[in-house]
């Protein structure tokens, strides 16, 4: 079997006059299994590259970090795996979110999805009445756009901006800004420390929020927890300094950052709780008053 680069996908775009402010380019089942979207194909010029990193990048703006596919089957009923895309903090897997943000410095937003292709938000897995799982209303994720409208135009400039969170399918409303900068969007910084404000409301006990930060390329660092708390209440709010990391390179170098919230009933066992992602924000560290 012939295997298509990915790039190809973006060379016949360009080539045909498809640019990216017509075309956003969303890969789809992005986990850690064979026969997904290669990374290293995706975000790392060969020797003779079909286009440039640039190009990949100006086109695929968002990633699926959930779908219906994100699930494990416990007694007949399928719970959300929230870490299934994501990938864990220190060795994530190589078709991972983790994966490709840290070691592939690939920028993209996130967004969920189902699998069914029915274009119903909310379908919520529903049993048929001899007990078997009504599989057409496969219960799937939910990409939120903030936009200042819902016409045509705010949400594709919203879509192209990464201003995205996604949810394993709940309403969350999640809102994560650095220095007033919108998830998804890039900011330089000369300070000690900048103010970061994570805001999450959801109709269940929201049982963890926690703000998550890396550098850029480094593949030996784990995932760093900056902030987590569990409220344990329906909507949270918090103001939350991100400190100028101590092992900064003095010529600076990139970092990233993004919040995840975890919600759910008593009983439900923690790692298979409804959650939401937002997009990273990426902060280039820059010496402060000419020192590193």
């Amino acid at each position: 079997m012939t295997e298509l680069n990915p790039r190809c996908i973006l060379r016949f775009l360009d080539r045909a006059g498809y640019g990216p402010e017509q075309v956003l380019v969303l890969p789809h089942m992005q986990m850690a299994v064979d026969g997904n979207i290669d990374w290293s194909l995706t975000y790392t010029d060969g020797p003779s590259p079909l286009v440039s990193r640039d190009l990949v990048e100006s086109y695929q703006r968002l990633g699926e970090i959930f779908s219906a596919r994100s699930y494990s089957s416990v007694s007949g009923d399928r719970r959300p795996v929230p870490a299934l895309f994501e990938g864990d903090a220190s060795t994530p897997a190589t078709w991972t979110h983790r994966f490709a943000w840290r070691e592939l410095a690939a920028h993209f937003g996130v967004m969920a999805a189902s699998d069914t292709h029915m274009g119903a938000p909310g379908s919520d897995d529903d049993r048929m009445e001899d007990g078997t799982l009504y599989t057409y209303g496969e219960a799937g994720g939910t990409t939120v756009v903030l936009a200042p409208s819902t016409d045509r135009h705010d949400l594709w400039e919203g879509l192209s901006a990464r201003r995205t969170y996604g949810t394993t399918g709940p309403r969350f409303w999640l809102d994560f800004t650095i220095e007033g900068v919108a998830m998804g969007d890039t900011l330089t910084a000369d300070v000690h420390t900048l103010s970061s404000e994570a805001t999450v409301h959801v109709g269940l006990p929201i049982r963890r929020v926690e703000l998550f930060g890396v550098r850029v390329g480094d593949a030996t660092m784990p995932y760093q927890t900056l902030w987590s708390e569990d409220p344990m209440e329906e909507s949270w709010s918090r103001a939350i300094p991100i400190p100028r990391p101590t092992t900064l390179n003095p010529d600076g170098e990139e970092w990233l950052y993004y919040v995840r919230a975890l919600a759910g009933e008593e009983g439900v066992p923690f790692l298979e709780s409804e959650a939401a992602w937002s997009s990273p924000i990426w902060v280039t560290w820059v010496p402060v008053d000419g020192a590193g």
